[in-house]
């Protein structure tokens, strides 16, 4: 039965930076999408995750994951809004796609289940982004 809702397709860059159009990160939030978009974005993330543990080529794209990583951590109200960059390191941005993809892998299940968390969680997620981030400033 779940199998009928598996995405055939990749996460559509084109789609996802469409929804950033004036400022409106907030779109990008798990609890935003729409349900073609998560579930595309949730089969980029397990694709990138099963990379990171066998090793070759990459058939995924990077760019969607990569693009709502950044994204939200430039949001509105984060100190690299201003200046519209920041660094981190592999290992930071390991861990940053990983959170995205507990985010959405949770987002998911409470929208199948019809049950969501007593977290409100794109607040959980959102610092969680800001605390790899914080992070990596102080191993500098």
């Amino acid at each position: 039965m779940l199998e009928a809702l598996r995405p055939k397709a990749s996460t559509s860059l084109k789609e996802l930076t469409r929804l950033t159009a004036a400022d409106s990160q907030h779109l990008l939030y798990p609890s935003a999408l729409k349900e073609p978009v998560l579930l595309c974005l949730a089969r980029d993330l397990r694709m990138i995750e099963r990379l990171s543990f066998e090793g070759g080529e990459l058939d995924a794209p990077l760019a969607p994951s990569l693009f709502v990583v950044c994204e939200l951590l430039m949001r509105p109200g984060t100190k690299y809004h201003a200046s519209g960059q920041f660094q981190m390191t592999e290992t930071g941005l390991a861990r940053a796609i990983k959170a995205l993809q507990c985010a959405v892998e949770r987002e998911i299940v409470s929208r199948i289940v019809g049950i969501s968390s007593e977290l409100d969680e794109d607040d959980f997620f959102l610092a969680e982004l800001d605390g790899i981030q914080c992070e990596e400033e102080a191993d500098r």
